[in-house]
């Protein structure tokens, strides 16, 4: 299974846009607390986002650091724009539709009358 097909199922994505927290080390274990997500599923994630070059690994003791790299830098902040987005279409009033012009047909039959 390739990054593509993983990115875009939401629980992936909020791995990879968690990711982007400054200032935050991350670990699997902290990134499947912060998503609500089990160790086994994230470490899975991790394993196929490391082989796509998405993120790295800092060895910190007995633990590793998760860190992104630039190409998941990149990922992560379209990923987030994109939600964004998302979210700013479904907050938006529904914008009022005109109504539908009778047929022709039912034109000539009103005339008629």
């Amino acid at each position: 299974m390739a990054s593509k097909e993983v990115i875009l199922h939401p629980k992936s994505a909020t791995v990879l846009v968690s990711l982007k927290e400054d200032g935050k080390k991350w670990y699997a274990s902290s990134l499947a607390r912060q998503s609500g997500l089990s160790y086994v599923y994230v470490t899975e994630i991790l394993g196929i986002f490391l082989k796509d070059g998405l993120i790295e690994f800092k060895k910190e003791g007995k633990i590793k650091r998760v860190r992104l790299t630039e190409s998941g830098l990149k990922v992560a902040n379209a990923l987030d724009e994109l939600v964004s987005r998302i979210n700013a279409i479904a907050a938006a009033p529904p914008k009022a539709e005109k109504p539908a012009a009778p047929a022709p047909e039912e034109k000539k039959e009103e005339k008629k009358a």
